[in-house]
């Protein structure tokens, strides 16, 4: 079980392939097996480097905050510790936020930079909905255990009620945005990791 220690944590990370090194990062409550169907082809030109973030997988799980400028730095140190100078860089959702940080503060670190369903910033609409869902991750214990619930409900909004520890089903039709995990991850990301 590959880990390094980087940036006061473990971090655990697999490598792939020959060539140029790409880190992968993945998104929101995923670990590094995120990327298993793409690491295959990639590994035929480079040495893929996927990594478990903070808080996911076989990775450290300590208490506290984490941003995206948080994860950015335990790549750094990640990439550091794993004798990784520079490096193509590939994020999804979170690991493209968290991506954007990476490039911004350690840029002799990224020689090119792939970004996927990626922010930089969020609209007060987004925020009060993404609150909603930390409270329900909250409620559950479990930022994945939100996310699978979220994805399973096809289309509805969803709200935590003030009233009850119970979430409500307030509508089956999403006609603002999809409900498809991806896009709950990448909204959920944006501000509990900002």
């Amino acid at each position: 079980m590959p880990t390094v220690q980087a940036n006061g944590i473990e971090i655990y990370y697999e490598t792939q392939g020959e060539g140029e090194p790409l880190v992968l990062i993945p998104y929101l409550a995923a670990d590094q097996a995120c990327y298993a169907f793409q690491v295959a082809e990639y590994a035929k030109h480079f040495t893929c480097f996927t990594v478990d973030l903070r808080g996911a997988g076989l990775s450290s799980k300590p208490e506290g905050t984490y941003t995206t400028e948080l994860l950015a730095e335990d790549v750094a140190a990640f990439m550091q510790a794993a004798g990784v100078d520079r490096a193509h860089v590939a994020g999804l959702s979170l690991g493209a936020a968290t991506g954007i940080w990476l490039a911004a503060r350690h840029p002799e670190r990224v020689k090119s930079l792939s970004l996927h369903s990626a922010w930089d910033a969020t609209d007060p609409f987004l925020r009060v909905i993404v609150e909603q869902w930390r409270i329900m991750a909250q409620a559950l214990d479990s930022v994945t255990e939100m996310v699978i619930r979220w994805g399973r409900l096809d289309g509805a909004a969803v709200r935590f009620s003030n009233s009850t520890d119970r979430w409500s089903t307030l509508s089956r039709t999403a006609s603002c945005c999809s409900a498809s995990i991806g896009f709950t991850s990448a909204v959920w990301a944006m501000l509990i990791f900002r």
